[in-house]
């Protein structure tokens, strides 16, 4: 049995995917299953990767039509034989020593999730700093857990612990839970979510051995994405979640965040043209002033929702003069 199984799920990559999964062949750590999971690709994409099988028999390439990033990794899950499972998304890169450092890790500190700082970067910039890249000394390693854990995952960490690529986890620990197909946007953050749920111990370090490529066609994407009227539930659902669990701050942490994905769409919606998807969200927003937990936020935050919606040529302009006026205060 591969001690890891590393998913990839695969739609229309073809600039990138022979990189990508090149990355994972150059690692360090070679028990390794490497599951390419083609979620219907029109492209040349398939046929890369099958080349790169004929030449290594760690790849392994499943077939399904068309249903999103979420069901190609729960595929992957269903079909996984390794110890652990390692999430990699087709655009970007890890360094050549992430997988063996994080099983290390997974063992040393007994952690049941193992994942490391992330860095954006542009074509040309992942290019570069691919070329540059050599071996380096083991990062530095902290053992997140319990109350700790949750802080970091809803605030302080927020950023680095509520995404799927580069996250490395035990099969045993993940069990029947899957991503939920029914979201277009947030599924790996609610994935997390539950497993912190579950009380696991993360093993985290600042070291930025995953390399996040910005792809113009993902932002393409994510812009159809905010016009789903699905784009809010994950916000909303650990919400609701924590405001079961008695956690105010958590509560209204995620609030602020459901807040501003709506004001978010919204203003897009209006920038271009969309007038049904722009009075949907409206009727959004006007359902949640009505929210008691709306009324617990800052009159700051609800008096800038109700002019996204009541008045948006204003919202846009002070949207535009708040880094100014945080420079302002600043000094």
């Amino acid at each position: 049995m591969k001690k890891v199984s590393v998913i990839i799920p695969v739609y229309n990559s073809e600039p990138f995917i022979r990189q990508c999964v090149e990355s994972v062949q150059n690692q360090t750590f070679d028990s390794l299953e490497i599951m390419i999971i083609d979620d219907g690709s029109v492209d040349g994409s398939l046929d890369i990767c099958q080349k790169l099988q004929q030449s290594d028999d760690r790849i392994r390439i499943v077939s399904q039509e068309n249903r999103g990033a979420a069901a190609a990794r729960n595929r992957g899950l269903d079909l996984a034989g390794g110890e652990y499972v390692f999430f990699l998304d087709s655009d970007d890169l890890i360094h050549p020593q992430l997988i063996e450092e994080s099983v290390r890790q997974a063992k040393e500190l007994q952690a049941d999730l193992v994942m490391c700082r992330f860095v954006q970067l542009e074509n040309r910039q992942i290019q570069k700093a691919w070329n540059m890249l050599k071996p380096e000394e083991g990062p530095v390693w902290e053992l997140l857990e319990g109350k700790e854990l949750e802080e970091q995952f809803h605030i302080s960490k927020r950023r680095m612990l509520q995404r799927i690529g580069g996250l490395l986890v035990r099969r045993d620990c993940v069990g029947l839970q899957r991503f939920d197909e029914g979201l277009p946007y947030g599924e790996d953050t609610l994935f997390i979510y539950q497993l912190v749920l579950q009380g696991v111990r993360i093993a985290y370090s600042q070291q930025p051995w995953y390399y996040y490529r910005i792809n113009p066609d993902s932002v393409s994407h994510q812009r159809q994405v905010i016009g789903s009227e699905k784009f809010l539930l994950c916000a909303r659902r650990i919400r609701d979640s924590e405001a079961e669990r008695g956690h105010l701050t958590y509560v209204l942490f995620w609030e602020a965040i459901f807040l501003y994905q709506i004001k978010r769409a919204f203003v897009q919606m209006k920038q271009m043209g969309d007038e049904t998807g722009a009075e949907k969200l409206k009727r959004e927003a006007e359902k949640e002033i009505r929210n008691p937990i709306f009324q617990k936020l800052s009159l700051r935050k609800r008096v800038m929702f109700c002019f996204c919606f009541y008045l948006t040529p204003l919202y846009i302009l002070l949207n535009k003069l708040r880094p100014l006026y945080n420079k302002i205060l600043s000094k």
